[in-house]
């Protein structure tokens, strides 16, 4: 029978160092993760403010040319309106913005809910956080656009 002694100058670590390592490690993976969720959210809403703005461009040109604003049914995500727009721009998430007007055209008010209810730009345009209201004509967004007859 062959015994089997621990060679005490052979190093190794013990379950206690490697569980603190792998501890370590969770954390660091946990803030990168989170940081990079912001990241994405951030561009997310750079893109949704880019597309509002570029939509009152050519919904304004629209208006130029038609004396009136589009119908809601023309609004869809993807549609054309050419050649004022090639394609109506989509939410992040591959849904419409939210678009209303009235039966005669006369107005148009877009909205959509942005991540990061920091942004400066939700006060800038005359809307709070979602807790704390939205924006004015609907609660459910807090960052929209409108023409400029009309308030947010």
């Amino acid at each position: 029978m062959e015994i089997l002694y621990l060679d005490k100058n052979k190093k190794s670590f013990t379950l206690i160092e490697l569980m603190i390592v792998i501890g370590i490690l969770g954390l660091v993976l946990a803030a990168a993760l989170t940081g990079y969720k912001k990241q994405i959210e951030k561009g997310q809403d750079a893109k949704r403010k880019r597309d509002l703005s570029q939509l009152r461009t050519a919904l304004e040109d629209y208006h130029n040319d038609r004396n009136r604003y589009p119908s809601q049914g023309q609004m869809v995500c993807g549609a054309s309106l050419s050649p004022w727009i090639k394609k109506i721009p989509c939410e992040p998430s591959g849904a419409s913005y939210f678009y209303e007007t009235d039966a005669n055209g006369s107005y148009f008010r877009i909205y959509t809910q942005l991540a990061n209810e920091e942004d400066p730009a939700i006060e800038k345009v005359g809307c709070q956080k979602i807790s704390q209201g939205g924006c004015p004509h609907n609660s459910h967004y807090n960052y929209g656009i409108t023409s400029g007859n009309i308030d947010l």
